[in-house]
């Protein structure tokens, strides 16, 4: 009888406790999966995981296109840099110029260094991804660092004082305890506030989650773009704006 009982709670809320999809390995060190979401409100996350030691990450920008880049989109990115999965990056401003600290493979594309929201760095150094504090010294002549935020996740707690009203879309970086790096996006009619965003990040991955030590929020609204195709899974997300830049992901 009880069990019975407790069925009929599940049933009646909804499956609550329903699995979520695996990862779906997509090439090696990259795995891909969708999760849908019934709390805080119908969410579809898209969930990117990925080893930084075997796959390659790119800054790119709309000016790497050899034509028309003022029409870029990160499904056209993908297909004309041969990048696996592209998603939109960090902010810009209305003259479509990079915002925060930004190097790209040694070179600084913006030096400068803004508080506010922008207060953490997010890298690869060729094997390795992570964040850096604003403060805290940044590693030198990497591939890809730039400067986005607000933080959401640090050290394993949820960061504290985020934005509680503001739906928007949403693009985060995670890393979990083992290194693997974690791509988030909340597109489409999808919507969260920055504070629903740590509980989402910080959950197991049984639990829809993305086990988050470190997470960062990028560039979001109609910011928030999205595209994927290995040959065998595709999966595009248009977003609403024009976007000057992309993080790229290959195999090595």
């Amino acid at each position: 009888m009880v069990r019975t009982l407790l069925f009929l709670l599940l049933v009646l809320s909804g499956f609550a406790w329903a699995r979520p999809p695996d990862f779906e390995t997509l090439a090696p060190g990259l795995e891909y999966r969708e999760v849908v979401l019934k709390s805080p409100r119908a969410l579809t996350l898209l969930q990117l995981r990925c080893d930084p030691s075997v796959v390659r990450l790119s800054l790119l920008l709309a000016r790497d296109l050899k034509d028309r880049p003022e029409a870029t989109t990160a499904s056209r990115i993908a297909q004309e840099l041969g990048q696996l999965a592209v998603f939109n990056s960090s902010y810009f401003g209305p003259r479509m110029e990079v915002l925060g600290y930004t190097e790209r493979l040694g070179h600084v594309l913006n030096p400068e260094v803004p508080e506010g929201i922008f207060s953490a760095f997010f890298y690869w150094d060729g094997r390795r991804a992570g964040f850096k504090r604003r403060g805290e010294p940044l590693p030198r002549g990497v591939p890809v660092l730039f400067q986005a935020g607000p933080r959401l996740v640090w050290d394993g707690w949820a960061v504290e004082g985020l934005e509680t009203r503001a739906l928007a879309n949403r693009t985060v970086l995670t890393v979990d305890e083992q290194g693997r790096l974690g791509v988030v996006v909340i597109g489409g009619l999808a919507t969260t506030t920055l504070a629903e965003l740590p509980d989402l990040l910080l959950a197991d991955y049984e639990q829809g989650g993305m086990e988050a030590v470190r997470a960062l929020n990028l560039d979001g609204g109609s910011s928030t773009q999205f595209y994927l195709d290995n040959g065998t899974t595709k999966k595009s997300l248009p977003g609403r704006a024009r976007v000057p830049v992309f993080l790229g992901i290959t195999i090595r």
